[in-house]
């Protein structure tokens, strides 16, 4: 059914050609009245496109050159020479027919004439090329051969095209101006049969410049029309690359050859022979490329919004069971209810011829395990009538009804005037790729003509409640009530991959959070569906109780006394074991002490002090000469490893109460004595050492030799000893320690006594043996 529209005035058209040899003949006006419906898209002649850049990609928008020209109704063409034509040969036409303005198609009928004499008329005999003995619906390509008449006048001449509704046959005539259809004059340059010599001349192969659909047919032909006869023509074509190896192709023996079928990338060269000399050229390959098979994933989107024209398909991969008679797409609104529910594009089903009629996708990835949503929105006009029985969703694993499965339907007549949705869940039974159906079922009810449909869905759902969503949780190990600086493990579960809210994608999540109340957020994502879901566990965190330690000082000489005390709690544990407040160490090495506290939520707070040690001088105290007189002085000398003008030495005897300063010192003691020496270093660490020194009678040599013979053995000793003399006079003994203390007593007369020092500690011993008025003094050393 069309509207109304009104009838253009007719228009003159007067050709005024380009070349000297073009009269200015005047031809019939020929033109559509309306600027609807069946259009000329292209027009191939000779092989050759006739106007290039006036294709179906912009044949519905772009007015053509030539004085007159309207656009939709009339073009004109006659601005430059389409094709050169050869008088006594024969050549190939093609005319393209299709919609601009996503209408239904109609019934129609393509005249082609051509005014070999130039005479300004297109009826004397020969000139009529082609004419439609019936009439049939586009998108068609009508072609056929063209016999140049060999009295043809060389030089420029006209061919006029015509694609008319409603008439074919008889009806079809040059100066025809339909209700419906479109008019195109073409200029065409004819030359003399001159036959050809020597090698043709070189050319090229122009054919489609995009990639094609599968199975599609490649119209070829030569860049340049040769002006000479005696030539043949031979096709090559190669499946592996553009220098072959190529291989005739049967039966393609003229200057344009349309290769049927083609599946797969393909070069195609042209071998030209001039038969009078041999002579032969053959052209470099013209790659045809194919469009690959489209294969989707989930989620796809199909609102024809990329579609190139009219009934034409989303891609090479899209099937129907009837375009465009039944099955039709959409690049603008149109009558009776037909507009996109989004953008500008859309499809429609006619419902004639009637019956049930399908659209079907490209493949597209499913798996099992998977709910799926289908959906669709789809609008009738607002006559409200039962025309549509049903219209469907279904999936299947090929492109026909056999075996589809439904999805959604409408389950009776398909009436609304406004868009409305149309979806349900499905699964697939086994991973792989399937098709999905659009169904409808039209009937001879009148007079919903067409059921429109847009934004075709297929979506995984990944609602709370759909069985996509992944039931994701955190588990913990243990209490999510901790302290400040301990660890808490969470472990998630239920998806397939994880990311926290900390950045860790791992399984297995161990934080050391900070003290309040920490989230962690948990999102899990199922690997089959893509869904998400999300978990949340609080973690509290009790701050520890914060404690201090004061030291009396941050380092002592080795053995010397620190005061500690602890600050912040009430309590303390402390690593020597007290429990008080404020402690008392004495550390021989350096030593860090720890002190400890627990709150009411068992959290311990930790304070550590690090008690630095200086250690001891090493000391050692001598004497230049071991006996002496009462008169007599002697030198006392200390060593030491202290060094620095901050080194002191002090020096006292047991028997005097006299304090010597210095290093090394004088001394004349009237009696044995034992002097201790004290050395304080640079860091105020002191250390002592003692030395004995023995003090004689001197009344005479005899006095002195009656402890002649003296000797001590073992030295050094583990304990026990022997003090042997040469004589049994009686001996008073004493073991005196470094500090001066007498610590053993003994009197014998016996050569030789024994002694044992096992209760007392390791170190340096004086044992001093007195006899009359003698008296000796020797060193032991107790191991």
């Amino acid at each position: 059914m069309k509207k109304n529209y009104n009838i253009l005035k007719k228009l003159t058209v007067v050709l005024a050609l380009g070349t000297s040899s073009l009269q200015a003949q005047v031809y019939c006006t020929a033109q559509s009245y309306s600027m609807y419906d069946e259009e000329i898209t292209n027009v191939m002649l000779n092989g050759a496109n006739t106007n290039p850049a006036y294709s179906f990609a912009n044949a519905c928008t772009t007015t053509p050159p030539g004085p007159g020209s309207i656009l939709h109704q009339y073009g004109n063409f006659t601005g430059t020479s389409l094709t050169n034509l050869v008088a006594g040969t024969v050549s190939t036409f093609s005319v393209f027919q299709d919609e601009c303005d996503g209408a239904s198609f109609y019934y129609n009928g393509c005249g082609v004439w051509i005014d070999w004499n130039q005479n300004g008329v297109f009826t004397d005999p020969g000139e009529t090329i082609f004419i439609d003995g019936t009439t049939l619906q586009g998108p068609r390509t009508i072609s056929g051969p063209v016999s140049v008449p060999g009295a043809a006048l060389t030089g420029s001449t006209v061919m006029r095209v015509i694609v008319a509704e409603g008439y074919s046959g008889s009806s079809l005539n040059p100066c025809l101006s339909p209700s419906y259809g479109e008019v195109e004059d073409y200029r065409i340059d004819v030359y003399p049969a001159v036959p050809c010599t020597g090698i043709p001349v070189s050319n090229s192969v122009a054919g489609p410049t995009a990639a094609i659909c599968p199975n599609s047919t490649a119209n070829l032909g030569l860049a340049s029309n040769y002006t000479v006869v005696g030539l043949t023509y031979q096709w090559q074509s190669s499946t592996n690359s553009a220098v072959g190896p190529f291989f005739s192709v049967p039966g393609a023996t003229n200057s344009a050859f349309s290769a049927p079928n083609v599946t797969v990338n393909t070069w195609y060269t042209a071998v030209i022979t001039c038969t009078n000399s041999t002579g032969t050229y053959t052209t470099a390959g013209l790659s045809v490329s194919v469009q690959p098979v489209t294969i989707n994933t989930v989620p796809y989107e199909e609102g024809f919004e990329g579609i190139a024209g009219p009934n034409k398909l989303p891609n090479c991969s899209w099937a129907t069971s009837n375009l465009p008679a039944n099955c039709q797409t959409y690049v603008s609104s149109n009558t009776l209810g037909r507009t996109a529910h989004t953008g500008s594009k859309f499809a429609s089903f006619y419902y004639n011829p009637t019956g049930t009629n399908y659209f079907y996708t490209n493949g597209i990835q499913l798996n099992a395990g998977v709910t799926y949503s289908a959906g669709l929105w789809f609008q009738t006009d607002y006559s409200g009538a039962a025309t549509w029985t049903d219209l469907s969703i279904l999936y299947g694993t090929a492109q026909n009804p056999t075996g589809l499965v439904p999805i959604v339907s409408t389950n009776g007549p398909v009436i609304s005037n406004v868009y409305k949705p149309l979806s349900n869940l499905f699964t697939v039974p086994s991973s792989g790729l399937y098709y999905i159906a659009i169904k409808a079922v039209g009937s001879s009810n009148c007079c919903a003509y067409y059921v429109s449909w847009d934004d075709l869905s297929i979506t995984i759902p990944c609602t709370a409640t759909s069985p996509n969503t992944p039931s994701v949780t955190i588990n913990t190990a243990g209490t999510t009530t901790i302290c400040s600086g301990d660890q808490i493990t969470l472990n998630a579960a239920g998806a397939d991959t994880y990311t926290w809210n900390t950045g860790s994608n791992a399984v297995t999540l161990s934080e050391t959070p900070p003290a309040g109340m920490i989230p962690y957020v948990l999102v899990g994502t199922s690997a089959l569906t893509g869904c998400t879901n999300t978990a949340t566990q609080y973690v509290l965190v009790n701050a520890t109780p914060t404690i201090y330690i004061v030291a009396s000082t941050q380092s002592v000489c080795s053995g010397s006394p620190v005061q500690l005390q602890g600050l912040g709690a009430s309590t303390y544990t402390w690593s020597n074991g007290s429990v008080a407040q404020n402690i008392t160490v004495k550390p021989t090495v350096a030593t860090t002490y720890i002190a400890l506290t627990s709150d009411v939520n068992g959290c311990t707070g930790t304070a550590t002090q690090l008690i630095g040690i200086h250690e001891l001088p090493n000391v050692t105290a001598s004497t230049d000469r071991a006996d002496m007189c009462p008169t007599e002085v002697v030198s006392l000398s200390a060593a030491t490893n202290a060094s620095g003008s901050n080194v002191s030495f002090q020096w006292v005897s047991n028997i005097s109460q006299v304090v010597l300063i210095g290093n090394p010192v004088s001394v004349s003691p009237s009696a044995p004595s034992l002097y201790t020496v004290t050395v304080t270093d640079g860091n105020g660490c002191k250390k002592e050492a003692a030395i004995f020194q023995n003090v004689l009678n001197c009344t005479g040599i005899t006095e002195r030799t009656i402890l002649s013979g003296l000797t001590v053995y073992p030295n050094p000793t583990h304990g026990e000893f022997s003090i042997e003399t040469a004589n049994t006079f009686e001996k008073s003994i004493e073991i005196i320690d470094v500090a001066g203390k007498v610590v053993v007593k003994s009197t014998s007369s016996a050569e030789v006594v024994k002694l044992n020092l096992k209760d007392f500690s390791s170190g340096i011993y004086y044992v001093k043996i007195q006899s009359n008025n003698s008296v000796d003094v020797v060193k032991v050393v107790k191991q």
